[in-house]
Protein backbone atom coordinates (compact mmCIF):
# COMPACT_ATOMS: atom_id res chain seq x y z
CA UNK A 1 0.00 0.00 0.00
CA UNK A 2 1.15 3.52 -1.04
CA UNK A 3 1.72 6.43 1.78
CA UNK A 4 -1.29 8.86 1.29
CA UNK A 5 -1.72 11.61 2.74
CA UNK A 6 -3.99 15.01 1.98
CA UNK A 7 -4.85 18.24 3.86
CA UNK A 8 -8.20 19.98 4.64
CA UNK A 9 -7.94 23.15 5.85
CA UNK A 10 -10.54 24.83 8.21
CA UNK A 11 -11.27 27.95 9.81
CA UNK A 12 -9.37 27.30 13.24
CA UNK A 13 -7.24 24.09 12.21
CA UNK A 14 -5.77 21.91 9.87
CA UNK A 15 -6.72 18.12 9.29
CA UNK A 16 -3.90 15.59 7.75
CA UNK A 17 -5.54 12.67 7.15
CA UNK A 18 -3.07 9.68 6.46
CA UNK A 19 -3.24 6.07 4.87
CA UNK A 20 -0.88 3.57 4.18
CA UNK A 21 2.80 3.39 5.23
CA UNK A 22 6.05 5.09 4.10
CA UNK A 23 8.95 2.89 2.59
CA UNK A 24 11.39 4.84 3.69
CA UNK A 25 12.73 7.59 6.72
CA UNK A 26 13.13 9.77 3.75
CA UNK A 27 9.05 9.45 3.03
CA UNK A 28 8.45 9.91 6.03
CA UNK A 29 10.91 13.18 6.77
CA UNK A 30 8.77 14.49 3.81
CA UNK A 31 5.76 14.22 4.49
CA UNK A 32 6.52 15.80 8.28
CA UNK A 33 8.24 18.66 6.19
CA UNK A 34 5.20 19.19 4.62
CA UNK A 35 3.26 19.29 6.98
CA UNK A 36 5.05 21.81 9.01
CA UNK A 37 5.01 23.83 5.38
CA UNK A 38 1.29 23.59 5.17
CA UNK A 39 0.75 24.83 8.57
CA UNK A 40 3.57 27.93 8.15
CA UNK A 41 1.70 28.91 5.02
CA UNK A 42 -1.94 28.45 6.73
CA UNK A 43 -0.94 30.69 9.71
CA UNK A 44 -2.97 28.14 12.10
CA UNK A 45 -2.07 26.88 15.59
CA UNK A 46 -4.45 24.07 15.28
CA UNK A 47 -3.13 20.67 13.65
CA UNK A 48 -4.93 17.15 13.58
CA UNK A 49 -3.02 14.59 11.97
CA UNK A 50 -5.00 11.60 11.77
CA UNK A 51 -3.24 8.52 11.33
CA UNK A 52 -5.51 5.66 12.52
CA UNK A 53 -5.47 4.06 9.01
CA UNK A 54 -1.56 4.66 8.44
CA UNK A 55 0.82 1.70 8.53
CA UNK A 56 4.15 2.81 10.24
CA UNK A 57 6.52 -0.35 10.15
CA UNK A 58 9.90 1.32 10.15
CA UNK A 59 12.17 0.82 14.05
CA UNK A 60 10.36 4.11 15.15
CA UNK A 61 13.20 4.47 17.81
CA UNK A 62 15.77 4.75 15.07
CA UNK A 63 13.35 7.56 13.24
CA UNK A 64 13.17 9.34 16.49
CA UNK A 65 17.34 9.39 16.35
CA UNK A 66 17.22 10.68 13.01
CA UNK A 67 14.24 13.21 13.43
CA UNK A 68 15.54 16.76 13.10
CA UNK A 69 13.07 19.19 13.01
CA UNK A 70 14.41 22.87 12.11
CA UNK A 71 13.00 24.89 14.42
CA UNK A 72 10.94 27.35 12.13
CA UNK A 73 10.91 31.05 13.50
CA UNK A 74 7.03 30.85 12.80
CA UNK A 75 7.08 27.75 15.26
CA UNK A 76 8.69 30.07 18.14
CA UNK A 77 6.29 32.72 17.40
CA UNK A 78 2.94 30.87 17.64
CA UNK A 79 1.37 28.19 20.32
CA UNK A 80 0.86 25.60 18.09
CA UNK A 81 -0.81 22.36 18.91
CA UNK A 82 -0.16 18.93 17.08
CA UNK A 83 -2.65 16.36 18.11
CA UNK A 84 -1.60 13.20 16.33
CA UNK A 85 -4.81 10.18 16.33
CA UNK A 86 -3.61 6.75 15.84
CA UNK A 87 -5.02 3.26 15.93
CA UNK A 88 -5.65 2.01 19.76
CA UNK A 89 -3.01 -0.99 18.89
CA UNK A 90 -0.20 1.61 18.28
CA UNK A 91 -0.24 3.87 20.94
CA UNK A 92 2.38 2.70 23.19
CA UNK A 93 4.77 3.30 19.59
CA UNK A 94 2.81 6.92 19.04
CA UNK A 95 3.84 7.29 22.89
CA UNK A 96 6.87 7.05 22.80
CA UNK A 97 7.38 8.92 20.03
CA UNK A 98 5.90 11.96 21.69
CA UNK A 99 7.66 12.10 24.84
CA UNK A 100 10.78 11.71 22.39
CA UNK A 101 9.38 15.25 21.03
CA UNK A 102 9.00 17.29 24.44
CA UNK A 103 11.69 19.32 23.72
CA UNK A 104 10.29 21.08 20.57
CA UNK A 105 8.65 24.55 19.89
CA UNK A 106 5.23 23.26 19.54
CA UNK A 107 2.62 20.87 21.66
CA UNK A 108 2.38 17.32 20.61
CA UNK A 109 -0.08 14.74 22.41
CA UNK A 110 -1.03 11.46 20.78
CA UNK A 111 -4.60 10.38 20.98
CA UNK A 112 -6.02 6.80 19.64
CA UNK A 113 -9.33 8.52 19.33
CA UNK A 114 -10.39 11.74 17.50
CA UNK A 115 -13.00 13.08 19.60
CA UNK A 116 -10.55 13.94 22.60
CA UNK A 117 -8.01 15.07 20.45
CA UNK A 118 -10.34 17.57 19.09
CA UNK A 119 -11.43 18.46 22.79
CA UNK A 120 -7.73 19.06 23.62
CA UNK A 121 -7.06 21.11 20.03
CA UNK A 122 -9.86 23.14 21.58
CA UNK A 123 -11.61 23.03 17.81
CA UNK A 124 -14.64 21.97 16.13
Amino acid sequence: MSFIYCLEEFKDHLKFTVRGGPSSLQEMFSYVNYMIERTRIAEKNRVLVDETFATIKMDFHNAVKEFNIPNHDFMLKRNIRVAVVCAPHSIDMYSYFESSLQERPYDLKVFDDIKPAYNWLGVS
